[in-house]
């Protein structure tokens, strides 16, 4: 099964992107450039609010990204 959202983050996030839009035909999708930009929204995490109780939530990137930021805030904003 195709994730319903997705957030991409990082050099690479325009391909991830178009990747996923063209497996899911054009489902949820948005990108960010960096963690940090990510962690300024409020958005994502609103969206994910929404779905907590059905939720599967895929952190996956590089050490030097460090997206353990990440986890704590969402372990922060779901709890």
């Amino acid at each position: 099964e195709i994730a319903d959202l997705a957030f991409f983050i990082g050099d690479m996030s325009k391909s991830y992107e178009e990747g996923f839009k063209e497996k899911t035909q054009n489902k949820n999708c948005n990108i960010f450039n960096n963690v940090e930009e990510f962690l300024e929204e409020k958005f994502p995490f609103e969206e994910i609010k929404k779905e907590k109780e059905k939720t599967i939530i895929l952190v996956k990137g590089s050490r030097a990204l460090k997206m353990e930021r990440i986890v704590e805030r969402l372990l922060k904003e779901l709890n």
